[in-house]
């Protein structure tokens, strides 16, 4: 893994359509709509044991803290760290489920800009030096902060 973007570029509305904001206090997050009342992260970021009513998730989101008309927000209703992390250990283990609170009965509601993630057969591995995509919020640009650097 490599600590830095390599190649980085904006991307599309609409290109990553699992892609979650979520908002934890004054911290961020990123994680994939599993589900449309689930979204898989790190569980590092609930180190803290966060309440759930600090916690916003925010589907459908292109530019880093904006809603716009093709954004949806949830409260939290609950989050499941998994039993086996440990702050200590740099990535083992660290993944973790938050729960979205129903609206009127029902979570996400299914648009061109928020889905769910499309995960491969669990028999299917891919071998080593495969080639990955990775989306999320970022800087394109070392050092730099721009307008351009909150976009995803």
């Amino acid at each position: 893994i490599t600590p830095r973007i390599i190649g980085g570029s904006s991307a599309l509305p609409g290109s990553h359509p699992w892609l979650a904001a979520i908002y934890i206090g004054d911290q961020f997050c990123a994680g994939s709509l599993i589900h449309p009342c689930w979204v898989a992260t790190a569980a590092h970021c609930f180190a803290a044991s966060p309440l759930e009513s600090t916690i916003r998730v925010v589907l459908g989101q292109h530019t880093f803290n904006r809603t716009s008309a093709t954004t949806q927000s949830f409260e939290v209703d609950s989050y499941m760290v998994y039993p086996k992390y440990s702050p200590f250990s740099l990535i083992e283990h660290d993944i973790a489920l938050v729960k979205l609170k129903r609206i009127y009965h029902h979570c996400v509601n299914r648009s061109r800009f928020i889905q769910t993630i499309c995960l491969p057969d669990k028999d299917l591995s891919f071998p080593e030096g495969h080639p990955c995509q990775i989306a999320g919020w970022g800087h394109l640009n070392e050092g730099k902060s721009t307008s351009s650097s909150q976009i995803l």
